[in-house]
C-alpha cells in the first residue's frame, strides 16, 4: 500500500504543493511572457500545445 501511495503523494506535492507553483510564481514576476507559456503547455506530460 505504501509503495503505491508514496509516488502519488510525491507527484501531487511537486505538481500542486511546493514544487511547481513556487517556481512558476517567481518566473511570472520576472518574465511576463512566461505566464502565456504556462497557459499553452502541459506541466509534466509532453502534450501538444493548447490553443489559446
Amino acid at each position: 500500500m505504501l509503495t503505491a501511495l508514496s509516488p502519488v503523494l510525491m507527484t501531487w506535492l511537486l505538481a500542486k504543493g511546493t514544487g511547481k507553483p513556487l517556481l512558476e510564481r517567481g518566473l511570472r514576476e520576472r518574465r511576463p511572457a512566461y505566464a502565456d507559456y504556462i497557459r499553452r503547455t502541459s506541466g509534466f506530460l509532453p502534450l501538444p500545445p493548447k490553443r489559446v
